[in-house]
């Protein structure tokens, strides 16, 4: 995963079914954003 030409992170996937998401957000707001995201997308915690 890149920002421009900086990579931020990386998905990895297996044939099981398993996937591995790693990305480093310096901005909180996005950090956040994404956390909220994923939450409402999985169905976690108090995400609306």
């Amino acid at each position: 995963i890149k920002a421009g030409k900086m990579q931020i992170g990386f998905i990895k996937e297996w044939d099981s079914g398993r996937v591995a998401l790693d990305i480093n957000l310096a901005d909180p707001k996005e950090r956040e954003a994404l956390v909220e995201e994923l939450k409402r997308r999985f169905q976690i915690g108090d995400a609306p």
